[in-house]
């Protein structure tokens, strides 16, 4: 692989990626999100279920209630009925959370809105109002029916949402920026203490790939000679890009545009 090629050339040994890689699971790739209702007996639960699944585990997943409850057994039956078992799943306070950064803190409900406590961190916050079919319930109406409008509501929002994270890839965002401000994001990203020293590193191989007399490709043949240094360049930004961790990332991008 073309990093590991690039820990060769510094000389760095394979212990060096090890960490790295930890750094990159644990700092990138997985983003932690909190749903939070009233109860934390039906929406909540069921989204948290829904995009665990759906993300494939890209995502870590939690919820809860602002004045918790018990899980509805109509949650588990509706959610088992699309192939998700969410009966190992709990009620859970806010409460519990305190104090822990989100990616993404999502609301479902307005009296949980008003109520939700703050999360530190630079996480942004969602509100998704869907229609609480609890009141079903105690209605006396179709509640399984009313569950699995909540559920369905869900799944498109969450399945929605899925496709923004993924259409706002790293590399999408720096082509957003102007041509003038994008190197601007690298020397930002690279002077900050937040971004893994192996990251950074991968700047400066790429330096020295390009400084090395022997090429992949010999310079003197025209336009082709120059395709090597071109496509590392290319490489080098890309995996620099991938290994930043994304909440600092989102930071540096919304700074420039603004």
């Amino acid at each position: 692989m073309l990093w590991l090629q690039v820990w060769r050339t510094l000389g760095v040994d394979r212990t060096a990626t090890v960490t790295f890689s930890a750094e990159r699971r644990d700092a990138h790739v997985i983003r932690r999100v909190l749903f939070i209702c009233t109860e934390n007996r039906a929406r909540s639960q069921m989204a948290e279920g829904l995009l665990r699944y759906l993300s494939g585990g890209r995502f870590e997943v939690f919820s809860a209630g602002t004045e918790p409850g018990q899980l509805s057994p109509l949650s588990i039956q509706v959610m088992r009925e699309i192939g998700i078992d969410i009966s190992g799943q709990w009620s859970k306070g806010v409460e519990e959370f305190a104090g822990q950064e989100f990616d993404f803190v999502v609301t479902v409900c307005d009296s949980a809105r008003q109520a939700c406590p703050y999360f530190p961190g630079n996480g942004r916050r969602l509100h998704w109002e869907v229609a609480d079919p609890a009141e079903a319930e105690t209605a006396g109406g179709d509640a399984l029916a009313a569950f699995r409008t909540a559920r369905d509501d869900l799944r498109g929002r969450i399945e929605q949402f899925l496709k923004n994270e993924a259409s706002d890839s790293p590399s999408r965002a720096l082509m957003g920026l102007p041509w003038r401000k994008r190197p601007r994001l690298f020397w930002s990203l690279f002077r900050d203490k937040r971004v893994p020293m192996a990251a950074k590193l991968i700047l400066p191989a790429m330096g020295l790939y390009l400084l090395m007399p022997v090429d992949l490709i010999p310079d003197f043949i025209p336009v082709v000679g120059y395709l090597d240094d071109l496509l590392i360049v290319i490489a080098g930004l890309w995996l620099f890009l991938q290994f930043c961790p994304r909440p600092v990332f989102d930071e540096h991008i919304e700074s420039l545009r603004s």
